[in-house]
């Protein structure tokens, strides 16, 4: 019984020192384990509340109308620089032939002189 006490006293301090060594770390990392998980939990729940906004805001009539509304009014705004585009064109011809005019009228009018001088 001697030798048997004396392995199980050398089992118990074999036990005891092999869990000294290991315990530490292993408390350490199940600490990190426990605090990852709380972690992951509020990431969790910020998913869950941003993937509820999301689907409020797609759902929503208000802002389905406003997409709506901005569709429309983008098409005018397309209508309107279309409109001002041919306005500009046709402002450039009309300041073209006014100056055609005029260039006609001074040179009638001096055509006009010179007769005028020669009688």
């Amino acid at each position: 019984m001697d030798k048997k006490e004396h392995y199980d006293d050398a089992i118990s301090s074999l036990t005891i020192g092999t869990s000294k060594l290991f315990i530490l770390p292993l408390l350490h990392v199940e600490k990190q384990i426990i605090e990852l998980m709380k972690k992951q939990q509020i990431l969790i729940e910020q998913l869950h509340n941003e993937n509820l906004k999301l689907a409020w805001s797609q759902n929503s009539s208000e802002i389905q109308e406003i997409y709506g509304l901005m569709k429309l009014y983008d098409s005018k705004l397309a209508g309107l620089k279309r409109n001002m585009k041919i306005l500009h064109e046709k402002i450039i011809k009309l300041k073209k032939r006014t100056n055609k005019l005029q260039q006609f009228q001074k040179t009638q009018s001096y055509i006009q002189s010179q007769e005028h001088v020669e009688e």
